[in-house]
């Protein structure tokens, strides 16, 4: 038994190895266009694990500034912030005004634009939703919620992710062999 366990830890965090070189801005980006299946899930917050949700678009910050606009040593930290369409809670009274959180499963949630980090993207789905409206006007946006409820409904377990090797092209030999040493594990676990 603590064989089975030590194996489930090994590979959780071999999967934590992969999904930080997939989330790398070189390799996920073309990946984060609008209507893109994501599962979004915060790694400090077990509130804010969103389950898959759609990309609304994504931007880069610059991070070389501090808040009074003076230059940061290392220049070279640029981040990328992806506006996601998630479903929400509705606001509890003693919520903060800023604060959303996740909608549980089944829950008639309330839509939201929210912006994460690439570090919050658990999975990047195969498949792209088509977003035929406006999704400013609240018609659209009711129209959106009821899509990515439908799709959530219809796969509970979860949706195909991109291939890392396939798909994306990371040829990195180390990473390849990472993903052949994932699926051994998986197969020897089941």
């Amino acid at each position: 038994m603590s064989q089975l366990k030590n194996l489930q830890q090994l590979l959780l965090n071999y999967k934590q190895d992969a999904r930080e070189v997939i989330r790398h801005p070189t390799y996920v980006l073309d990946y984060l266009k609008p209507g893109r299946l994501l599962e979004i899930c915060n790694p400090d917050d077990p509130n804010q694990n969103f389950g898959w949700s759609l990309v609304a678009g994504v931007h880069e910050t610059d991070k070389t500034r501090d808040r009074d606009g003076a230059a940061k040593m290392n220049s070279n930290d640029i981040s990328w912030i992806v506006d996601v369409f998630v479903m929400c809670s509705p606001p509890k009274p003693h919520d903060a005004k800023d604060y959303f959180r996740a909608a549980a499963p089944g829950e008639p949630g309330v839509l939201k634009t929210l912006p994460f980090t690439l570090q919050c993207i658990n999975t990047v789905g195969a498949s792209r939703v088509s977003l035929n409206y406006d999704t400013n006007s609240a018609e659209g946006q009711q129209k959106l919620a009821l899509l990515l409820r439908d799709k959530i409904r219809k796969s509970p377990e979860g949706y195909e992710a991109v291939d890392p090797v396939v798909d994306m092209k990371i040829k990195d030999a180390s990473f390849v062999e990472l993903i052949k040493v994932i699926e051994t594990i998986t197969i020897i676990i089941r």
